[in-house]
């Protein structure tokens, strides 16, 4: 069963704000659910690596524009 990514754009709202939910979303991810974030901080982009390996997440990073980051948080399947 495929579903949908989470997105959740967080650009334009404060670096605090980005970081808070951006780093609510490896929870997320760690609970099974693929989520991709839009982040304009770069402060975002330097903590999540940590914390979603921490986690067992996969995180995969593009940058569509300068200053511009889409982050993918992709849950590791688990093997029975």
């Amino acid at each position: 069963m495929t579903t949908e990514p989470e997105e959740l754009d967080l650009r334009g709202k404060p670096k605090s704000v980005q970081l808070k939910e951006s780093l609510a979303m490896v929870t997320r991810a760690a609970a099974g659910i693929t989520v991709c974030l839009l982040v304009d901080e770069e402060i975002v982009i330097k903590a999540l690596p940590l914390a979603a390996q921490n986690k067992g997440i996969k995180i995969k990073l593009g940058m569509p524009s300068e200053n511009l980051w889409r982050v993918s948080l992709i849950p590791q399947e688990t093997k029975n």
